[in-house]
């Protein structure tokens, strides 16, 4: 034993790992044998992921740069009042065309906010956020530094205080709870001096059912107990209370809420859904009892893995238009909220938000997509490669099952023919072509002896299931699985379940890896000819007679 294992370096490699034992068995079954390189780079590959998964744990850095461009210059009326001195000492104003050169003059910075965040775990109950904030308003800037303290002191209750290091600084104390699993009460209060009492935030939600939560927000104000906050020179604030209802599914969310103050009250109406390919539309509606509207209209777009572009427009009869655009990547954000008017226009707001989406729609079809296919088809041919054995043995064990089906599906389709039953004329399976037969080609009698004669040829074809058979056949994107089909019909009747790739199934295997396939079948029952075409994992089940079956002859 010992001279096989020293002269098969494979055999040397399981021993040296695992030791005598190891030898002894069988490894015939189970994943793929791999050579002591092939062991060795895949230890260091999964060394590398685990050390960059924690070293992302240790510190997660979140930032965010806002920056607020005035661009209302660009769309004011064409005539400009200019003081011109024309040899006097008295300035005459007079209207000017505004020319060309007026319009190259960029944008102004009215307002920049950068912000960033730092969180790392100090125990598996205890969690440290460092965060820092400078903000700057037509020249006038100030900043901010935040540390919170998160605990988790029960799995029911959790504790957070934070420190605000700012012009007015505050400390913060937040308590998180939880009741039977539905219910959850959070209690929030700010300090901002030791004069008065803090402004306190309740918020009590409820799971009331699948999918849908309501919440309660109650703010009691600036208030006093007994003679705490008396020498505080604020007046008293005033309370609020805020009421709504959360729906979210996988495919749309939306968010209604009413706000009730005795200095100003509110509506909120928002609904989110996917609408055209990968993009995410978002809605919002309010309405103030101060007299202000706002709607507010975006869109969001995955490029890839890990970015996310967004774009929208905020009218408000108030504040006017903004044009907003937005870049995420791996917890960066880049935000540039764009001042068009200060009054509102619904003209320019509609031409603000359908200049930009047509012309990222057109980016996205003409560019990004071509872009996108490219790496997709890249990372499959890579995986095809690294895998290019294991699909090789796919291929041969799929052959080798179909001609073990072989006799007994000759004797089936001999059976099914005896009383005009099922037989199945053609099976492909993967990246389709276009269907030769389809309701515009009735097939005559002759074309039904001819294609019932094609299920005849193939069983009779004995396969020899080894390595040049599978290398001379041509590089297709389907493959013929007739005879694996007929295997599955019993009793004149096919059922496939759905919610499985169809690879799986035996006769079966996969043409084309990481592309959308589909089964298409052509059988005979009764005299007639069906066609039926699904997708991998729909159900099949035949013979059918509705609609969705093409029948091509009547």
């Amino acid at each position: 034993m010992f001279a096989s294992v020293l002269s098969d370096p494979n055999k040397r490699h399981i021993y040296n790992l695992y030791g005598e034992v190891a030898v002894d068995q069988s490894w015939e079954l189970g994943p793929k044998l791999k050579t002591p390189e092939e062991i060795e780079q895949e230890f260091v590959r999964q060394a590398r992921i685990k050390q960059t998964l924690e070293t992302m744990r240790l510190a997660q850095s979140r930032g965010e740069i806002v920056l607020t461009l005035d661009a209302t210059s660009y769309f004011q009326s064409l005539q400009l009042d200019k003081q011109r001195f024309r040899g006097s000492h008295l300035g005459l104003s007079v209207a000017e065309t505004r020319s060309f050169r007026d319009l190259l003059v960029l944008p102004e910075v009215q307002q920049a906010t950068v912000s960033h965040e730092w969180e790392t775990q100090l125990s598996s109950q205890t969690d440290l956020v460092l965060s820092g904030k400078a903000h700057a308003h037509n020249g006038v800037g100030n900043g901010s530094i935040r540390a919170v303290v998160r605990h988790a002191i029960s799995s029911q209750l959790q504790g957070e205080v934070s420190v605000n290091l700012s012009q007015h600084s505050s400390v913060e104390l937040k308590a998180v709870r939880t009741f039977f699993s539905n219910v959850s009460v959070t209690a929030h209060g700010v300090f901002n001096s030791v004069y008065s009492p803090p402004n306190l935030t309740i918020d009590i939600g409820r799971k009331i059912a699948p999918n849908y939560t309501g919440f309660i927000t109650y703010r009691p104000g600036l208030f006093r107990l007994g003679s705490w906050g008396l020498s505080d020179p604020q007046l008293l604030g005033h309370s609020s209370s805020t009421i709504g209802i959360v729906h979210n599914d996988q495919r749309k969310s939306w968010t209604c809420l009413v706000h009730a103050g005795i200095m100003e009250s509110n509506v909120l109406l928002s609904y989110t859904l996917p609408i055209v390919g990968h993009i995410r539309a978002r809605m919002d509606f309010s309405a103030s009892s101060s007299g202000d509207m706002a709607i507010d209209i975006s869109g969001a777009r995955r490029i890839d893995r890990n970015t996310r572009v967004s774009m929208g427009v905020n009218c408000s009869i108030q504040r006017g238009v903004f044009l907003k655009f937005r870049v995420v990547r791996l917890g960066q954000k880049f935000s540039i909220p764009i001042y068009l008017s200060p009054s509102l226009n619904l003209k320019l707001a509609f031409f603000a938000f359908s200049v930009p989406l047509l012309s990222g729609l057109a980016f996205d079809r003409l560019v990004l997509n071509s872009w996108r296919k490219q790496r997709r088809s890249a990372a499959i041919q890579l995986i095809c490669q690294q895998n290019e054995s294991i699909l090789r043995e796919r291929h041969l064990d799929a052959l080798q099952a179909t001609e073990l089906m072989r006799e007994s599906v000759a004797r089936r389709v001999e059976m099914e023919e005896s009383h005009n039953g099922l037989v199945i004329i053609q099976a492909l399976y993967g990246k389709l072509p276009p269907s030769e037969h389809s309701k515009a080609s009735i097939l005559s009698s002759h074309g039904i002896k001819d294609l019932t004669a094609s299920i005849r040829k193939q069983i009779s074809f004995v396969l020899s299931a080894d390595e040049a058979i599978v290398a001379q056949q041509p590089l297709l994107e389907y493959i013929d699985v007739t005879i694996p089909v007929q295997a599955l019909v019993q009793n004149s009747q096919l059922h496939i379940s759905a919610g499985y790739a169809k690879h799986n199934i035996i006769g079966f295997w996969d043409p084309c890896l990481g592309k959308k396939k589909r089964l298409r079948i052509t059988y005979q029952f009764q005299g007639r000819v069906h066609q039926v075409e699904v997708d991998d994992k729909a159900a099949v089940a035949g013979p059918l007679r509705a609609i969705f079956t093409a029948h091509l002859i009547e």
